[in-house]
Order: C-alpha cells, then sequence, then structure tokens
C-alpha cells in the first residue's frame, strides 16, 4: 500500500479570514496519523516550483492554474506504482478542489 499526498506548510487561513504560519501542512499531519495507523509506504508529493510562503498569493497562483487546467511539475521522480495494490491519495482542498498538481500525471 502506499500513500502520496501533497501538504503546504507556511501561511495559511484561519478562522474567520485570519492566518497562522504552519510549520507542518494539515495534510501532512493527516498523513503522519495514517502512516502510523496502517502499513504503507509513504511518498510526498512537491512541486518543482514550490509554492509562495504567503497564504494569498498561493490562492492567486491556484486561481491561474486551474483557469489554465496546469499541470504543474512534480519534483524528481514519481514512485512506481506497479508493486502497489493499493494507493490512497491525499491533499488539501483550494478552491472546492484538489491542488492542480494532484493532477499532474
Amino acid at each position: 500500500m502506499l500513500l502520496a499526498y501533497f501538504s503546504r506548510p507556511g501561511e495559511n487561513y484561519y478562522y474567520y479570514g485570519d492566518r497562522t504560519t504552519l510549520k507542518v501542512g494539515n495534510t501532512e499531519v493527516v498523513a503522519r496519523k495514517i502512516r502510523d495507523l496502517i502499513d504503507c509506504e509513504v511518498y510526498r508529493i512537491e512541486p518543482a516550483d514550490p509554492y509562495p510562503e504567503s497564504y494569498d498569493a498561493t490562492v492567486q497562483r491556484n486561481n491561474r492554474e486551474q483557469d489554465a487546467d496546469a499541470r504543474p511539475a512534480i519534483k524528481g521522480a514519481l514512485p512506481d506504482l506497479d508493486g502497489y495494490g493499493t494507493v490512497l491519495l491525499g491533499s488539501p482542498i483550494w478552491s472546492v478542489r484538489a491542488p492542480m498538481i494532484m493532477t499532474t500525471p
């Protein structure tokens, strides 16, 4: 079993429009909890061009990527999926859908 996830630390939305800075992204926190509960290998999906630290700049970039139906490049090689019977995917939800990097082949 493989758990592949994308997560973004940095400045994030907080209650009622406030911002907070996360050292570890929320999806990574969940991925670690899953890894501790089940026997699986873990692969972190990282963008070749990292998303900005700023929440607002990340939102703007995400909106451009969604509008362009972009497929942002992934840093490094993806794992070979042939040896896995199950692949779990984890990602945040940005503007009511997964970030476009989750659709990169």
